[in-house]
């Protein structure tokens, strides 16, 4: 699940759901004021992709976006549902390439700012993306469109904001290739006026975003917003920034090691949503209720439920209440979605383990001078038909009873001693050729090894010609070792695109 949202009936949530990594479907639920199911549902004839973002309208309906793949490669999808939760209609966007929509925000016009990136077909690297920004009414029809070139990087676009002026504001992060070795990691953020022209821009240094949940937001008139340093986990911090997006004031929570995953306010207080580190190898859902006023800290997480947790929603509720959401799994178990509700005051039924933190500034290398420049785009549309299946699903409690405590101190106690200890302990590194296609060249059967990823039950391999056409694709379960027959493909270069519920690997192969 990866996105919840109250509505006038209760709540609805969207998500993915499949009975393996790779064979999912949109997931539609509608819950009632108790967060009990009501109705659950997937499309039932379409493999899609994360649906990063939904926006419920003011005449109760609601879109919803997703990416679907096809031959003429990846197209992002616009859903929209009636207030009961039905699909009325969906239109998708592509282009000469694949392109890739990552959010989306409505602004005070009944109007949609799209943004995401093109990145082109059957290409070895990812290292020649372009930032795409759109604008529709709310049928989906285009009013503009722009494509911008950010120098040669891997673009990953995160949130997209609207301000009262019309103004949009959007970040992300981006990756840049040095001499196809060396690659650094920016964190951006762009402030452009309604018709897409940029009024300001920053980049900064040595930052990402490793977050599924919101994680910009307005604040005091400008804007919030969480990072976390290329290292992966430990080095996370906030930002707060001006209405033209120069850093006012940066800082970080010393006293676990934390991976901050969504920002919200609530009432006076911030809250941060992150997974918090009880042990090397064990992370789990948290929060830091913080007040900039008074400068108070409180943090706990739920160290007990889970093995392993990544938070996708953090989400405001009636009376400065507030709940984080997420999907939480054990060793050799499948994942589950899970909600925590907590107080105002950040009280839970669950066991909750309690955090000493302290506030120290960030140091932060920030730059206004990065060139970006505009290109030609063309993004079309067209109207698709979908049908809905009902899904099945189970509801547990798994708190019954207020019981806080606080955490072993011996995992807890320097965090400077655990972050140079354990700087790797949640970098998941594949083998550097987890990979292999032979012979190379070959003329009829290619054998494809992975060696990736253990548990890994599910491939899926899609081989694309050199214009970038997907000539063949399947899901392999169940396989490390298996032949792809290239024989009746005329001579030529093609690319064997895996991808392991985790990272995707591009293998150049040609045809003697």
């Amino acid at each position: 699940m990866y996105q919840v949202i109250p509505t006038t009936k209760g709540y609805l949530g969207v998500g993915l759901k499949g009975e393996n990594a790779l064979d999912k479907k949109l997931w539609l639920m509608s819950m009632d004021e108790k967060m009990q199911m009501i109705r659950s549902e997937v499309l039932a004839n379409d493999d899609l992709s994360t649906p990063f973002k939904f926006i419920q309208l003011q005449n109760g309906n609601t879109l919803i976006l997703a990416q679907h793949e096809t031959e003429k490669g990846k197209q992002s999808i616009l859903f929209c549902l009636n207030n009961e939760a039905k699909i009325i209609w969906a239109k998708s966007f592509n282009m000469e390439g694949n392109t890739l929509f990552l959010d989306m925000s409505l602004t005070n016009k009944n109007e949609i700012i799209f943004t995401g990136k093109e990145f082109l077909k059957g290409n070895l690297s990812n290292d020649n993306d372009k930032l795409v920004i759109m604008k529709t009414n709310l049928n989906g029809d285009i009013f503009w469109q722009k494509k911008l070139d950010l120098g040669r990087c891997e673009i990953n676009p995160k949130n997209i904001l609207v301000d009262n002026n019309q103004n949009i504001i959007l970040n992300g992060t981006i990756i840049e290739a040095n001499d196809g070795k060396i690659y650094s990691t920016k964190w951006f953020g762009l402030k452009m006026n309604n018709e897409g022209r940029i009024i300001n821009k920053l980049f900064i240094n040595d930052f990402a975003n490793y977050n599924y949940a919101k994680n910009m937001i307005p604040y005091k008139g400008g804007y919030l917003t969480v990072v976390n340093n290329k290292n992966y986990f430990g080095e996370a911090g906030i930002i707060e920034l001006t209405n033209d997006l120069s850093i006012k004031k940066s800082f970080t929570f010393d006293g676990s090691p934390m991976l901050f995953s969504g920002i919200e306010t609530s009432g006076e207080n911030i809250i941060v949503a992150g997974v918090f580190s009880n042990t090397v190898n064990d992370y789990s859902p948290g929060y830091i209720l913080y007040n900039p006023e008074n400068g108070t800290i409180k943090a706990k997480s739920s160290t007990n439920l889970f093995k392993h947790f990544f938070i996708t929603n953090v989400l405001n509720m009636p009376n400065n209440s507030f709940m984080i959401s997420g999907i939480g799994y054990n060793e050799n178990e499948a994942s589950d979605v899970y909600m925590l509700p907590f107080t105002a005051d950040g009280n839970s039924a669950c066991n909750l383990n309690s955090y000493d933190l302290n506030q120290t500034s960030l140091s932060l290398i920030a730059s206004q001078n990065q060139i970006i420049k505009e290109e030609n785009c063309k993004i079309s549309s067209e109207k698709l038909e979908f049908v809905t299946s009902n899904a099945g699903y189970e509801m547990v409690d798994i708190c019954t009873a207020p019981d806080d405590y606080v955490v072993n101190p011996e995992n807890n106690t320097n965090w400077n001693a655990w972050k140079n200890n354990n700087r790797e302990a949640f970098t998941i590194k594949a083998p550097e050729n987890w990979l292999e296609a032979s012979p190379n060249p070959s003329h009829d059967k290619v054998t494809v090894s992975y060696k990736g990823l253990s548990g890994t039950d599910a491939l899926r391999i899609t081989v694309l010609s050199s214009d970038g056409k997907i000539i063949y694709s399947e899901v392999i379960k169940n396989q490390d070792v298996f032949d792809v027959d290239i024989s009746q493909y005329p001579i030529g270069n093609y690319f064997f695109n895996l991808y392991d519920g985790r990272e995707t690997k591009v293998v150049k192969v040609i045809k003697e």
